[in-house]
């Protein structure tokens, strides 16, 4: 797996809004992981979590929902 892939899924959920909500409708951290390696993502939870604690304040709330009003506050990744 790799770090690498986790920030490149985090990037493309900051800009990319339909792959965010497709990601996003998911109910569990699972199947939101299981959505990400479809789409080609080689990343593992503890990556995503790692890359996610590395982002800015600002970052994060792009790919949480800050920025983004289609994605819930509470979406995070643990």
């Amino acid at each position: 797996m790799s770090l690498e892939s986790a920030k490149a899924f985090l990037e493309r959920m900051k800009i990319d809004q339909e792959f965010a909500q497709k990601i996003m409708v998911a109910t569990t951290t699972d199947s939101r992981m299981t959505l990400a390696r479809a789409e080609g993502f080689n990343c593992t939870l503890q990556e995503v979590e790692q890359a996610t604690s590395k982002l800015t304040d600002d970052e994060l709330d792009q790919v949480v929902g800050g920025s983004q009003p289609y994605l819930p506050k509470n979406a995070v990744f643990t």
